[in-house]
This record gives structure tokens, C-alpha cells and sequence, in this order.
């Protein structure tokens, strides 16, 4: 069996099913061995994109959207090397993605002190391996399962992340003697286990909930399992039990739920905030309390509350802050337990609807838009909310329009709102809505990004194009790097130098761009115009391209409440 057949056999096996790929002479055979099981079995699909970076967000975004997980095939040297960013990307959000990476054969990789050897030779490993699960290179073929089949294993253990397999093009040509393979066996202990310790914290922890007067549940985008996420919910029901959640996870649950009340931290929701800071016991699950959560000032947080801290990463436990009770344990291991515990005699619906009252009352958007600004970013978010199906898979890039777009659309029915919430690199939200579109079910994909974001990976306009996704662009044009130019506001004088104001920046005409790629595209000027031009796009199933243009003077919205 040619080695390169086996790799793409083996994701298969293990439930990898896509990829996404720049072509390259180091990665050849097995581009060409994924293109054959397409055509001759057809379950398993890879995609050429125009950068490599673009494969790798878009495996990034296609393993956050479903219960499959993506892979990237790029070249050696400079194919390598562009994915870093996303790789990047997956680790710091915990998304299992598969990377294979060609590589000069065995016996033209340097050694000792030489600094190059074979064309186009990298150490991708080195480089990557502090931001991996796994990071190998492949030097015998008898080896070559092992390492695939413990990759992949690792990269969906635990708290998940990406891994990279640097195959040398001899691994990839070879012809192997299937007998003659190691197959990787796992440990078969449980990466989290149970025990009498933890059982006893988890008693704590529901006897801390029962007593409380004010609790609540923050709940951040690591639980991404929709089981835990009804676990939750029932829970919170049950005991009546306020919900805020991290920024990435405010998609988890719907707005119109009782029990939630938005997202926290320094561009969240009053409500939400102020709910988290006068608890009594806080619950929180699967959120690593950034800096941007906590408002950077740990000693105040939540200060009247015992937080109780549940991460299936320990590392991130009693770190930002220190919490009263510390658990390194699952979602799903948690309110199994949880749930099986004495409900309270009392309840506290009291309590929801003061929580309830407090959230009418404070709103993160203005009520009004500014006298005479026809061009305001958060009626543009709301328009593009209400355009927008139930289902829609959100992708979102970053700066002020991911800001916008976080606050202003609606967390409703299935919808999904996708980013690279901790690297946040410009241009990933293009990218991640190639691997939106490629999800089963073909949900509508809505990719939501700034004039600056766009200009990082506009190639892939050609990648859209040639598959006919169904990918609606919405650039929120501003002109402008927004949110740098706010800082150069507050710190440098509003010396707006490379993002705006014509110093070294200028958006080009999108819609042209556009419509040079062959999708449909068009230009909005006025917020007038927006809903008309938005019901005509999502009229018509396919790309399409609207350059939105908004006041070059809109700021982000911060939150208001301050600790008391």
C-alpha cells in the first residue's frame, strides 16, 4: 500500500473527513492520494485555496462549527511556514486541526549547525511545537501510522489543539508492508478521572449553589458540546440561577432565555457584569478568566462572590485570580453530578426577575444613533441580524466590527458565531467561512469583517467564487484600522498613522474587486439603503459582496459599569 494512501485512509478512520490545501512539490503525493479517494470513494473531500493561511483557518473553523475535524496538506519551507498564524489560531482557542506538511527527503534535512540543507527545508517542528499537541516528523516508514493515529489522538484528548505531521517525501511515495506497522495504542486511563476528592468539591460546589442567594453560572466558549450546554440550562432552571457567558460564548445560548443575561468583561453587557460582580457564588466553567473578562483588575473581581473555577485544563485554575474552590473536570462530568443532587426548597425566581428588571435597563448599544449619522455601525449589525436566518453560521473577523457584531447580533435559534477569539489575527473570518460552507446541512454562512481584514486574504475571493459557496461578505467599511485608530486617540496624540485618515491608509473600491472575482457585489452608502440591499443578497442563494460603508468616527462601545 503507498504510504500516502494510508494517511488519508487513516483520517478517514478517525473521523477526519476534510482538508483544505495549497499545492507543492513536498506534498504532492498526498494531495494527489486525497484527490483519488475523493473521486473513487467519495468520502473524503479536500478544497485548494489561494494561501495556505487560508487552509489553515479554514480547517480551524470547519472543527469548531461540527463534530468532524479538519486537516490542512501544504508544502515545505514557505507552505509550512504560512500556516504558523493559523495554527496559532487553533491552539490558543483548543481546535483540533490536522496538519500535514511536506518535507525535503530524510537525507537532505541539515544537521548539527547547518543551517540549510534541502530546497525549501524547514524545522517546522521546532517551530511549532510549543504551539501544538503534538508537533513530529515522520523518519520511518514502519513509524508512520503510530505517529498519524497518535496525533490525531491527541489532537482531540484533553483540552484539544492542533498537531503537525512532517512527512519527508520518501514517507509519502513509500510502499509499505502493512504487517510491518506500529499501531499507537492510548493510554487507557481517563485524561480526566473521578475520585473521592473531587466528588467531595463537587458536593461543596452544589451546596455552595443551594445556599446562595445570588448565584450564577458563567459559562465560556470551551463548552462547546450541545449536551452541556442543555446540561447547563436545565441546571440553571432548576435552581433558578442567573447565566452570563464569556464573549465566545455567547452563542451558546439563545437571547430570549430567561436565565441569560449576555456576555461579560470590558466589551460586554452592563447587566452582565454588574449580575457576575454582586453575586454571592459564582460558578465558572470552560473560561480561562482573561485579562478582558476580568477588566484587568483581579482583585475586584466578583469581590463579594466565592468563585468556584471548573477547567479540564489545571494550568488554568487559580492563575488570573484565586478562586475558592478549584476543579479540574468536564462539563459533562460536572453536572452529571450535579444534576443528581437535591434541588432547593425554595426558589428564587425573585431574584431572576430583579435580574431581569436590572437588563432592561441597561443596554451596551446606543438608544439613538448620533444627530445626523446616517452611517451607524450598530444599526448596521441589527439590520444584518434581522436579514440573517436562525441557522446562520456567523463568521467574524476582529476589531471594531467583530466588536459590533458580538454586541449587536442576535444569539437565536441555531446560530453560531465564529472567531479566532485569542490569536485574533486580520483576515480570518474569510477564511473560516470557507470552512463554514463546507459543514453538513449547507447552513448559510455570513462572514462579517472590516475593510482592513479583508485586504489580508481578499485571494480567497477566488476560492468562493469557484466553489459557488453560499457566503454572504458583509465588509463594514469604516476606512480605517478602527480599533488601533482609537488607540493613537487615547495614547498617541490621534496620530492616525497606517489606519486612517489618508496617512498611509486608504480602503480600495470593494465592489469592483468583487465583481473582477465574478461574484455579485455592490456598495451601500447610507444607512437608508441597507435593508433593501440585504434583502436582495439573501434573497439569492450563492457569494455575494456588499461594502457597507459606516461613519469613519464610530467608536467600540466598552462597558459602563464599574466595580463598585
Amino acid at each position: 500500500m503507498k504510504s500516502s494512501d494510508l494517511i488519508i485512509e487513516l483520517l478517514i478512520k478517525n473521523g477526519v473527513d476534510k482538508a483544505w490545501y495549497v499545492q507543492g512539490g513536498a506534498i504532492s503525493h498526498v494531495i494527489d492520494s486525497a484527490y483519488l479517494r475523493e473521486v473513487e470513494k467519495g468520502d473524503f473531500k479536500s478544497t485548494y485555496v489561494q494561501h495556505e493561511q487560508a487552509a489553515g483557518f479554514a480547517a480551524d473553523a470547519y472543527s469548531r462549527c461540527g463534530d468532524k475535524v479538519g486537516a490542512v496538506m501544504v508544502t515545505s519551507g514557505p507552505g509550512a511556514t504560512n500556516v504558523i498564524t493559523s495554527i496559532a489560531s487553533s491552539w490558543y482557542d483548543s481546535v483540533p486541526v490536522i496538519y500535514l506538511t511536506g518535507q525535503v527527503r530524510s537525507w537532505e534535512l541539515s544537521k548539527g549547525s547547518q543551517r540549510q540543507r534541502g530546497f525549501q527545508e524547514t524545522d517546522i517542528v521546532s517551530m511549532t511545537k510549543d504551539i501544538t499537541k503534538y508537533s513530529v516528523t515522520v523518519l520511518d516508514a514502519r513509524f508512520l501510522k503510530y505517529e498519524v493515529e497518535k496525533a490525531i489522538s491527541l489532537a482531540l484528548s484533553g483540552r484539544p489543539g492542533p498537531v503537525v505531521i512532517d512527512l519527508p517525501m520518501e514517507m509519502q511515495w513509500a510502499d509499505l508492508n502493512e504487517s510491518s506497522l506500529l499501531d499507537y495504542l492510548p493510554s487507557e486511563v481517563p485524561y480526566l478521572s473521578i475520585n473521592d476528592r473531587k466528588i467531595d468539591k463537587i458536593h461543596a460546589v452544589s451546596k455552595l449553589l443551594s445556599d446562595a442567594l445570588r448565584p450564577v453560572i458563567l459559562v465560556g466558549g470551551g463548552v462547546r458540546s450541545k449536551e452541556d450546554v442543555k446540561s447547563i440550562k436545565a441546571f440553571a432552571e432548576q435552581r433558578d440561577i442567573a447565566v452570563v457567558t464569556s464573549f465566545s460564548g455567547k452563542h451558546l445560548f439563545d437571547d430570549s432565555w430567561t436565565n441569560n443575561f449576555g456576555f461579560i468583561g470590558t466589551m460586554g453587557k452592563n447587566t452582565a457584569n454588574e449580575i457576575l460582580h454582586k453575586s454571592d457564588v459564582a460558578l465558572v466553567i470552560g473560561s480561562r478568566l482573561s485579562w478582558r473578562q476580568i477588566r484587568s483588575d483581579p482583585d475586584n473581581f466578583s469581590k463579594l462572590s466565592k468563585v468556584i473555577h471548573v477547567d479540564i485544563d489545571s494550568s488554568e485554575l487559580n492563575e488570573n485570580i484565586e478562586s475558592f474552590i478549584t476543579l479540574n473536570l468536564d462539563a459533562c462530568t460536572l453536572f452529571d453530578y450535579l444534576s443528581n443532587a437535591p434541588a432547593l426548597d425554595s426558589c428564587r425566581q425573585d431574584y431572576i426577575a430583579e435580574c431581569q428588571t436590572l437588563s432592561s435597563t441597561y443596554s451596551y448599544l446606543p438608544a439613538q444613533p448620533e444627530a445626523g449619522d446616517h452611517r451607524d455601525p450598530h444599526q448596521v449589525i441589527q439590520a444584518i441580524s434581522q436579514a440573517a436566518g436562525p441557522s446562520s453560521l456567523f463568521c467574524l473577523d476582529t476589531g471594531q466590527n467583530m466588536i459590533w457584531a458580538i454586541q449587536g447580533l442576535e444569539s437565536r435559534g441555531n446560530r453560531k458565531f465564529i472567531s479566532s477569539w485569542g490569536h485574533s489575527p486580520m483576515g480570518y473570518s474569510i477564511c473560516a467561512a470557507l470552512g463554514a460552507a463546507e459543514v453538513e446541512g449547507g447552513r448559510e454562512v455570513v462572514c462579517i469583517i472590516g475593510d482592513g481584514g479583508i485586504q489580508m486574504n481578499i485571494q480567497e475571493l477566488q476560492t468562493i467564487y469557484l466553489n459557488q459557496y453560499d457566503i454572504k461578505i458583509l465588509i463594514v467599511n469604516n476606512n480605517a484600522l478602527g480599533a488601533i485608530k482609537e488607540f493613537q486617540d487615547g495614547n498617541l496624540a490621534a496620530r492616525h498613522v497606517g489606519t486612517g485618515s489618508n496617512l498611509n491608509y486608504e480602503s480600495p473600491n470593494f465592489a469592483s474587486i468583487g465583481a473582477a472575482y465574478g461574484i455579485p457585489s455592490a456598495v451601500v452608502e447610507s444607512t437608508g439603503d441597507l435593508g433593501e440591499a440585504l434583502a436582495k443578497l439573501f434573497s439569492v442563494k450563492g457569494p455575494g459582496v456588499l461594502d457597507i460603508k459606516v461613519s469613519e468616527t464610530a467608536k467600540m462601545t466598552l462597558s459602563l459599569e464599574k466595580f463598585n
